[in-house]
């Protein structure tokens, strides 16, 4: 068995912030400080309403050299895109649900960092550092072991050969599991059923 668990996370949502004042948008809305997020570097943050209660939470990413994404739990895409509608008319910025255009996958175990390397090419040393690699965006996440989240572009001509690849190598894992590493780092996902009731 390998030390290395694969988890498919079709449960996530991507959406893709373009435009000249994406990052004003971004940062006005976000409890995390957005000018930070560059191609080596992602951010944990939340979306709060009016009352400074938590309707989502997200990995900042910079999903290529001119966008910033948010990825978050797919439960909750109808009301991130609804609170984010209400600013569209005061910002040039275009909003693009991207879920269906990439596969995401988590890593996690102790030969991730060698596992991702050979295959990939690179590993961000510390938590919450990205890089932007041909086939995507690996970001490397906290966790009691080290993990990985991959936004893979599915218009890489050689996603299928990558993901039968990590397959073969990984052993799989169900979404609990990684629900779980969430959950050991201290790491709340927001669900639905709990939107909208705390404070972060």
């Amino acid at each position: 068995m390998s030390s290395v668990f694969l988890t498919n996370l079709p449960q996530l949502a991507i959406l893709q912030f373009e435009g000249d004042q994406a990052l004003e948008l971004l940062q006005g809305q976000l409890t995390a400080d957005v000018t930070q997020v560059t191609a080596n570097q992602a951010l944990p943050a939340s979306l709060c309403n009016a009352k400074g209660r938590v309707i989502s939470n997200f990995e900042v990413i910079c999903l290529n050299r001119s966008s910033l994404a948010l990825v978050f739990p797919l439960a909750n895409l109808a009301a991130v895109e609804a609170h984010f509608a209400k600013f569209l008319p005061f910002y040039k910025v275009a909003i693009n649900n991207l879920t269906a255009a990439y596969t995401l996958l988590g890593l996690s175990g102790k030969d991730v960092p060698a596992m991702v390397t050979s295959l990939l090419g690179t590993w961000p040393k510390a938590d919450y550092l990205q890089a932007l690699v041909e086939q995507g965006v690996l970001v490397h996440l906290p966790g009691p072991l080290a993990r990985a989240l991959l936004v893979l572009d599915n218009n890489f001509s050689g996603l299928q050969d990558l993901v039968e690849k990590l397959t073969n190598l990984a052993t799989p894992a169900t979404e609990d599991c990684w629900n779980l590493l969430d959950i050991k780092t201290g790491r709340a996902q927001i669900a639905p059923v709990i939107s909208e009731k705390f404070l972060p």
